[in-house]
């Protein structure tokens, strides 16, 4: 049974099973060998250079753009770039699941970590039905754009929700999935119809003020349920 740590302090995991401790070994095992076996293959059949512009958009996903990385235009295409962003998000979760407490110990690195669990904390004290749903609280929580939620502040909201380290994790890569696959789908339709598109000026802002408003609809819609006690 999870334990719920409160708000105000680092909440510890619940105690692991051999059996649920070995399950999380061997899946960050398989995450990271799959992230380098593609770094690999993406070497052996394109080359060094693909290696290196992908290199560039993980990184700039890391630190600017997050998950709008999928929108750059690149020679991979969108779900190309879904894929490295998702796997870089289920990369992160793995290492703080892991490492949390002694990385938010570190000198700079600590106190970046600090104010992500002082974030996470604000989002679960405003929608008080992530805390009740926990596993897809967290799911939510990441996929819904509330205040700079992503794996980062999704790991420490799955650890004061009280899921296991691996529960946690699968939160992160289930609500990340969905965020990725979205954002590659609308990706896909403009690179699509994007020559239809620019060719209209007018088709262009319709269709970018439509998509916003029902966006925003749909978010507002999700925020008020998530409020209700």
């Amino acid at each position: 049974m999870a334990t719920r740590g409160a708000y105000g302090s680092p909440a510890m995991p619940p105690r692991e099973t051999v059996a649920e401790r070995l399950v999380f070994r061997w899946s960050f095992a398989a995450v990271y060998a799959a992230a380098i076996g593609s770094v690999a293959w993406l070497w052996w059949t394109a080359g060094g250079g693909a290696v290196a512009e992908l290199g560039k958009l993980a990184l700039a996903s890391l630190l600017v753009v997050g998950h709008f990385i999928i929108f750059a235009p690149n020679a991979h295409g969108p779900w190309t770039l879904a894929l490295m962003v998702w796997l870089i998000d289920v990369m992160i979760a793995f290492l703080l699941a892991s490492f949390l407490s002694t990385l938010e110990r570190a000198p700079v690195l600590g106190g970046w970590l600090r104010r992500a669990r002082g974030r996470a904390i604000e989002v679960l004290s405003e929608y008080p039905r992530l805390e009740r749903m926990a596993f897809f609280g967290v799911a939510i929580f990441v996929l819904l754009p509330i205040a700079s939620t992503g794996a980062v502040t999704g790991s420490f909201a799955a650890r004061i929700l009280g899921l296991s380290r691996l529960a946690g994790v699968l939160a992160i890569a289930l609500g990340a999935a969905g965020t990725i696959v979205i954002f590659a789908l609308v990706a896909t339709f403009l690179g699509e119809r994007g020559e239809d598109i620019l060719a209209s000026p007018i088709v262009a802002t319709l269709s970018l003020l439509g998509a916003a408003l029902l966006g925003w609809i749909a978010f507002q819609k999700a925020k008020a349920l998530l409020r209700k006690s």
